[in-house]
């Protein structure tokens, strides 16, 4: 996912920024790997991976280079900053547990759908919704509760942004669907993903709201679509999740 480019960057920061991301999605790699994948020279690509290197962001073995744990205690400070961080935890893994799913929580960063807590019982089939992991919004139960607490304005706004690009069988991909997804999210309380995110899979969500009626987040629960939208389970799950963000709510109320 990238961003249109504001009007005055550093390239050099751009570059290396895409030399981190790249190395994440290439699980490592080395020299020449690197230049081929973003089109630029070997000795660029050298300059740019050593100087991580010798700043403690990457480590070389084999000549292959790695992202290093240094940015795990960045990640860790990052989540720490968000205010829900020192009250997730417990609640969603009981809502996994009693689910039998994977339970996320997600905030909005950027027009994105970002997981800042993810929990799962241990015979639960993983799924893609690891930590710090980045979703359009349109395609979750997650981001689509956030979304309906969401004025049109700004609904719009994140939509001209990133569009509605398909990323599963029935992901929306119209504006006036979205809008009407949302109203009816709205109505009935929660979001629902059907097979939006990902081939087979189902989601139910509710927005985490203040006091003041301010959307700072969203629970959810993922998992195979016959397990988490069929009949009575649905209900069952609604019921989970919503005395969930309530515990949430009122334990962040008095943190």
């Amino acid at each position: 996912m990238t961003d249109d480019p504001p009007r005055q960057t550093l390239k050099s920061v751009e570059q290396a920024f895409d030399v981190i991301e790249t190395l994440q999605e290439m699980n490592g790699c080395g020299v020449t790997e690197m230049a081929n994948q973003l089109g630029i020279p070997k000795s660029t690509a050298h300059i740019y991976l050593s100087t991580l290197e010798r700043k403690g962001y990457l480590v070389k073995e084999d000549d292959v280079y790695q992202l290093s744990l240094r940015f795990l205690n960045l990640g860790e400070y990052t989540k720490r900053m968000q205010e829900l961080s020192a009250v997730i935890d417990p609640p969603l893994e009981n809502l996994a547990e009693s689910s039998h799913g994977t339970a996320i929580c997600g905030v909005e960063q950027h027009g994105l759908l970002t997981v800042l807590a993810s929990k799962r019982e241990e015979q639960t089939p993983p799924e893609s919704f690891p930590v710090g992991a980045h979703w359009y919004l349109h395609s979750n139960a997650s981001g689509k509760a956030i979304l309906s607490q969401y004025s049109i304005s700004r609904v719009d706004a994140i939509v001209d942004k990133w569009g509605l690009s398909s990323v599963a069988p029935n992901t929306i991909e119209s504006r006036d669907a979205l809008l009407e997804e949302l109203d009816e999210t709205r109505s009935r309380g929660y979001a629902i993903n059907d097979e939006e995110s990902m081939a087979g899979v189902g989601g139910i969500g509710v927005p985490l709201v203040k006091d003041d009626g301010q959307c700072f987040g969203s629970i959810s629960i993922s998992g195979p679509k016959n397990n988490v939208l069929k009949d009575k389970l649905r209900e069952e799950h609604i019921d989970l999740i919503e005395r969930a963000a309530n515990t949430v709510e009122v334990n962040l109320t008095w943190e």
